[in-house]
């Protein structure tokens, strides 16, 4: 069942939950300078900054901002689209977002806390990380290819 109210509220609920959680993991204190007592190995200490942003999260700022754009484009094509009376509701590749952050939010929490210095561990958090914002980002433009036709209809009348 999908009503108004569940369309606005669960979306909402897991902005809060998602983007919190990886505006914690871009902050200072998962940067290499904070954890270099020892949690960090040569392996993860060598690999290209552009990969890591120097992170242990992986998690680099620009791809927080990358995902809160994505999620306010997403919020405002949606009320702009129930304001009109048109349903918006979250499609599968929307889910597919959800669920490919809410991964990678654990494997995140796993590796630091159990393989910090794993390279199999490292990799599989980094892929993950990627993998987030890549799918963040084509879930966005999926969601603005949908709305075209609504955002055009409106220009015309």
């Amino acid at each position: 069942l999908t009503s108004a109210f569940g369309r606005i509220a669960d979306p909402f609920v897991d902005k809060v939950l998602v983007i919190g959680a990886f505006v914690m993991y871009s902050g200072s204190n998962y940067s290499f300078a904070a954890a270099a007592t020892g949690q960090i190995g040569s392996f993860e200490a060598g690999l290209p900054t552009w990969l890591t942003g120097e992170m242990t999260s992986g998690v680099q700022s620009w791809m927080v901002v990358a995902m809160l754009a994505r999620e306010f484009m997403v919020t405002g094509i949606r009320g702009y689209s129930e304001s009109c009376g048109v349903k918006f509701p979250a499609t599968y590749v929307g889910k597919i977002k959800m669920f490919v952050q809410s991964v990678a939010i654990v494997t995140i929490v796993i590796q630091l806390a159990w393989v910090p210095t794993a390279p199999w561990g490292i990799i599989t958090k980094l892929i993950s990380v990627w993998l987030t914002v890549i799918v963040t980002v084509f879930s966005g433009l999926s969601y603005i290819n949908q709305a075209r036709g609504l955002l055009i209809a409106d220009d015309k009348s």
